[in-house]
């Protein structure tokens, strides 16, 4: 069997790549996954959605080969095709476990893969953006670190717990991704610190809690990742793409974005991606079998809710509660892990303390509510995007 990732493909259509899946696995048939040269669209959040599908793909018992989309021609020109940030992380994640084939199912790639793959992964150690204002951050853990970390976050001793540090890694690509509009850069400004904050939180709670399984084990294939991109569109060209979408609609129609004299809005998507064992799967609490997945996720974003110590050795659940805070009243969270796809619009929903799981406003992705909560089909690691304004001012 094979499964398509087509280049007009939106988060609505995930699910059913899903549902081919789980049917390959009824009837144990071989499953090869092809992916596009290219996307038409860049739907919030839809490459690292698109990464959680092939994450979950390679965990698959009879994962075939991993196929891109593109012709023998294509080969000579592969430093450009892989400008698509949903590539490097795909073909890193399998490089050791999968055959990698152009579309005729006959040219191995492999050996024509290595320099641009190594030119990718040059961009990354340097913390540098891609083309078209986006910057891929991907950590490779069953890759030795050299070949494997990234340096922005990384050493040998461990993880950089460093905000200043991680500051001065992304500044000059933040700054350069948004070089394109004067506005942008006059907010980075004003809000860059809330961008490393978000940042170095979220790549952090990947190193505390996705490259592990539940012995605490190594998990082989593993990535863990950062996309981060900025948008200028105007607001009337979004709320046509998210018209069906109540949370999206809601989010992007609020005055909190300002638009330019093109009416116009700027914002940043902030997406972190991972191949663990998910906030269901990786919590460990003595009640947790009294706990629906809904409750165990809610507990993740709750200050001093989770049981395991982090890198200070203080409690985890700081730094997911921290990034509400951040968000409060101007940002929009997306979470996707395990069964469950949740969000909450932190405009509309502002951040407040609460000391029980239950207190926490998340909403379901496909119900748009916060008591009734869909099922989808069974994913692995994280997919978590974060949408942050960067609007001009009046």
């Amino acid at each position: 069997m094979e499964i398509k990732i087509e280049r007009d493909t939106t988060l609505d259509r995930l699910e059913s790549y899903y549902r081919r899946l789980t049917q390959a696995a009824d009837v144990d048939a071989p499953v090869n996954v092809i992916l596009p040269k290219a996307l038409d669209n860049y739907f919030v959040g839809l490459v690292p959605a698109l990464l959680q599908f092939v994450i979950t793909w390679s965990r698959y018992r009879l994962a075939g080969d991993l196929i891109l989309d593109i012709d023998d021609s294509d080969v000579d020109n592969l430093n450009e095709v892989l400008q698509n940030e949903l590539l490097f992380p795909a073909i890193a994640l399998v490089w050791n476990k999968s055959n990698l084939y152009s579309k005729n199912g006959q040219t191995d790639l492999r050996d024509a893969l290595k320099e641009p793959l190594g030119s990718i992964r040059n961009l990354m150690v340097r913390a540098r953006p891609f083309k078209g204002h986006k910057l891929l951050l991907t950590s490779i853990d069953h890759f030795p670190l050299k070949s494997g970390g990234i340096p922005a976050f990384e050493s040998s001793e461990g993880f950089i717990d460093n905000e200043a540090n991680t500051l001065s890694n992304l500044r000059p690509a933040l700054e350069s991704i948004l070089s394109f509009s004067n506005e942008a850069k006059r907010e980075f400004a004003e809000y860059g610190r809330d961008f490393i904050a978000i940042i170095h939180e979220l790549y952090k709670n990947t190193y505390e809690w996705a490259r592990t399984d539940s012995a605490n084990i190594a998990i082989s294939p593993s990535i863990r990742g950062c996309l981060i991109k900025f948008y200028k569109k105007r607001r009337t060209t979004i709320l046509h793409e998210y018209q069906f979408h109540k949370g999206l609609r809601e989010y992007f129609e609020s005055t909190v974005h300002i638009e330019n004299l093109q009416s116009e809005i700027y914002f940043i998507e902030i997406s972190i991606f991972d191949s663990g064992l998910g906030f269901v799967g990786k919590y460990d609490s003595i009640d947790k079998t009294k706990l629906t997945d809904i409750d165990i996720i809610k507990r993740c974003l709750v200050l001093h809710m989770t049981s395991a110590k982090g890198l200070d050795k203080d409690e985890k659940g700081v730094g997911l509660d921290r990034i509400l805070k951040v968000l409060d009243k101007k940002g929009f969270i997306r979470i996707k892990t395990n069964r469950r796809c949740v969000y909450r619009n932190m405009i509309t929903h502002p951040y407040r303390t609460v000391s029980h799981e239950q207190d926490l406003d998340l909403y379901d992705w496909e119900f748009n509510s916060s008591k009734k909560y869909s099922e989808t089909s069974e994913v692995v690691g994280v997919c978590l995007t974060i949408l942050y304004p960067l609007s001009t001012k009046p």
